[in-house]
């Protein structure tokens, strides 16, 4: 919250304070934005990850029973 205060600031002095504002509307905006796409995206690769594990769980298995049964090859 620090660096939008300062960051505030620092437009205002240089500009006009309503265009400060709407400056910082927008990064805020783009911000939200990002942070959600990134949410997304770790659900995504999370739900992708999930499926490797069963896969893994799945190779391991029959490679186990394999083993036990060298009559199953």
């Amino acid at each position: 919250m620090l660096n939008w205060v300062l960051m505030l600031v620092a437009l205002s002095s240089n500009t006009d304070r309503n265009t400060a504002v709407i400056i910082m509307g927008i990064v805020r905006l783009l911000l939200l934005i990002y942070q959600k796409c990134k949410t997304l995206s770790y659900l995504y690769n999370r739900k992708n990850n999930n499926k490797l594990f069963v896969l893994k769980l799945i190779s391991h298995h029959r490679h186990t029973s394999y083993c036990r049964n060298p009559k199953n090859l």
